[in-house]
């Protein structure tokens, strides 16, 4: 895996929570808003195999905890991927 692989998930979850929050309710996303995109990253991460930690040797003696801890990462990416679109979106518009 290359250290893109982590920004491309960081990418794509991005994208599939902001479909996933114009889909569902106001009141089901305020309650969800903090698990959603842990969960897509976690699946994109788990989907493609993504394990940042094998990138620095470190290996997990549980199966798929480098996969879901790498999901966790990029669900924090994408967090900064949303604040950065936003903030260029904003700029565009002015």
């Amino acid at each position: 895996m290359n250290p893109i692989g982590l920004l491309m998930v960081s990418f794509l979850t991005e994208s599939v929570v902001e479909i996933i929050k114009d889909i569902l309710p106001k009141n089901v996303w305020d309650k969800t808003k903090k698990y959603i995109p842990v969960v897509v990253a976690i699946f994109f991460a788990t989907g493609y195999k993504i394990d940042f930690f094998s990138m620095l040797d470190m290996e997990f003696s549980i199966p798929y905890t480098g996969y879901i801890l790498s999901g966790l990462i990029a669900s924090r990416g994408a967090n900064y991927v949303h604040n950065f679109l936003g903030h260029s979106h904003k700029k565009v518009m002015k």
